[in-house]
């Protein structure tokens, strides 16, 4: 796994350096609010902003009044605010710390898992989830990929396959179709 880990660290960080127009689209700082009303998260309510790439997902939740933790395989790609936030290097498929938080937000990132590492990712991200865990996942190919020769999105299914692999864990609070994207809303593990 260690490879693997070293080679999407790199695959990462060739794109975020070689094309730093990358970091200019946002899901995580799009969906903020939706997360909020989907929710119902209050101020002071724990955060882990798995997969947070630039960090702004990480910055909007943090100035809605949460108290965020950013955490992905590579700080390379940390801008402005994102930086004063804390942070955890590593995968979002590995227990990197024993932390748990009050919710956990992972948007545009589960598609560029790997797809053997889908359910143990969606497992370990739900466990260090108290109150519930947000998804929103790209239902379509990337169009970045082309720049470093590889797609990266690795898993591109429809929103029922990732509805049901969300079922085999945990429980599903809410659910909608955006066509190009889903968001899921699950329980969390209090």
């Amino acid at each position: 796994m260690i490879n693997l880990l070293a080679r999407e660290k790199d695959r990462y960080e060739e794109l975020i350096n070689g094309m730093p127009e990358y970091l200019e689209n946002s899901p995580g700082a799009h969906h903020a609010e939706l997360f909020m009303e989907m929710s119902g998260a209050q101020p002071g309510d724990s955060v882990l902003d798995a997969g947070c790439c630039s960090g702004k997902g990480g910055v909007a939740l943090s100035e809605l009044g949460l108290d965020v933790t950013l955490q992905d395989i590579t700080p390379v790609g940390l801008r402005d605010q994102a930086l004063e936030l804390p942070f955890i290097e590593g995968s979002v498929w590995e227990t990197c710390t024993p932390s748990v938080f009050d919710w956990v937000y992972c948007t545009d990132v589960m598609e560029h898992i790997p797809t053997e590492f889908v359910m143990l990712t969606l497992d370990r991200l739900c466990r260090r989830a108290l109150k519930g865990a947000f998804f929103t996942i790209s239902l379509q190919p990337d169009q970045f990929g082309v720049y470093i020769g590889e797609p990266l999105h690795l898993t591109v299914q429809p929103y029922v396959w990732w509805r049901e692999r969300l079922k085999d864990v945990t429980t599903l609070r809410d659910k909608r179709d955006f066509l190009a994207t889903g968001i899921y809303l699950t329980n969390g593990q209090s």
